[in-house]
């Protein structure tokens, strides 16, 4: 929509980011997992300090490229407990 789109262009940084999270999530509701993943990981790229920002960014990337049946979701979910072991998205991951 227009207005998410302003959003992720706009200067408040924790608003564009979660747009892009939102962007992301719209993507996944649709199926379209290609897409939502990479919405995901341009996320956890351009917000990496932003640390639950990027941590939700993993967790739902990681969840996208599952449903593509892509490997790489492991090595996501790695990177999410090593780089935030105390954020709410790592203890989504199965096993913690």
């Amino acid at each position: 929509t227009k207005d998410l789109n302003e959003a992720v262009r706009g200067r408040n940084r924790q608003v564009a980011g979660r747009a892009q999270i939102v962007r992301g999530d719209m993507r996944m509701k649709q199926k379209q997992y290609e897409r939502a993943a990479i919405n995901y990981l341009r996320t956890a790229e351009l917000f990496r300090k932003e640390q639950e920002l990027n941590a939700e960014a993993l967790f739902k990337a990681a969840a996208a490229l599952d449903e593509m049946r892509d490997e790489r979701a492991a090595g996501l979910r790695e990177e999410l407990r090593s780089e935030f072991p105390d954020s709410e998205w790592t203890g989504r991951l199965k096993g913690g």
